[in-house]
């Protein structure tokens, strides 16, 4: 009996400590959240999509690439930022769709790792590729289950 009272005191304890555990994770998310969205003033810009703006420079070759290909409706900072998060479909440029292509043609990565690097969909550059002629059709099945080149 007294083993089952102990069982039952070290479950709440737990329950108890897995609360506080939550209560401090959200503390810490509100005051990260706090940190990021005091960073602009702290570097004179007034707010957090003109800090963006400015690192845009200093971001990776192949970020600030992803970020050029794609096209906006609106032209400031401001505008995008009043769109109230209604996402746009991305247009990429007629240059960053020249070099998905070279980088096809020479074989040198995959799709995947092409995707990963430019930022446009597995299936989007597939399309691509299926529109530049690159892609051969599958041998049609026989309905036997064996292959139709015969």
């Amino acid at each position: 009996m007294e083993l089952i009272v102990n069982i039952e005191r070290i479950k709440a304890q737990i329950s108890r400590i897995d609360r506080e555990k939550r209560a401090l994770e959200r503390k810490i998310e509100a005051l990260q959240q706090q940190k990021l969205t005091a960073l602009p003033r702290q570097v004179g810009l007034d707010s957090v999509d003109s800090l963006i703006v400015a690192l845009g420079p200093y971001a990776s070759q192949t970020l600030r690439m992803r970020l050029q290909s794609m096209r906006f409706d609106a032209t400031d900072e401001e505008t995008l930022a009043a769109s109230n998060g209604v996402a746009k479909r991305t247009r990429f440029s007629a240059e960053m769709r020249e070099q998905i292509r070279a980088e096809l043609e020479s074989g040198a990565k995959s799709v995947a790792q092409i995707a990963r690097e430019y930022g446009p969909s597995h299936p989007t550059i597939m399309g691509w590729k299926r529109e530049w002629g690159m892609t051969h059709p599958r041998p049609r099945r026989s309905p036997n289950g064996g292959s139709g080149a015969r």
